[in-house]
């Protein structure tokens, strides 16, 4: 659960600072791919 809550903080920050498709992307929310990369990056298994 604690990733969960460190990536929703991450990408709502990135939301703040991103304009036109960029942050619409965001918004739309990542797939699990993009999800599963960034676990991995953060809390490697």
């Amino acid at each position: 659960m604690e990733f969960e809550k460190a990536h929703r903080q991450f990408i709502n920050s990135h939301i703040l600072r991103r304009k036109g498709e960029r942050r619409a992307r965001l918004e739309r929310g990542h797939g699990h791919g993009e999800t599963f990369s960034e676990k991995c990056l953060v809390a490697p298994v």
